[in-house]
């Protein structure tokens, strides 16, 4: 379950940046887990909704595809 560590994922996300650090998210396949991660990060940073950040994400990474019960979390 993922919701329980968006809080502290985004905040620490947040405060690289603010730092001028460059960020990496990643998990074992860079499909689903960092996707999903960064997807809240962008929805809640940028106010995107759920699909918009998806999509922003695959610009980068076209391989990210959370699934199903993670896009439930978003």
């Amino acid at each position: 379950d993922l919701l329980d560590h968006f809080q502290d994922t985004f905040r620490f996300i947040q405060y690289g940046l603010d730092e001028g650090h460059r960020i990496l998210v990643h998990c074992e396949q860079g499909i689903s887990r960092s996707a999903t991660v960064l997807a809240a990060f962008v929805m809640k940073s940028e106010r995107y909704h759920p699909s918009e950040a998806i999509r922003y994400i695959q610009r980068f990474r076209p391989i990210a595809d959370p699934n199903p019960g993670f896009r439930k979390q978003l």
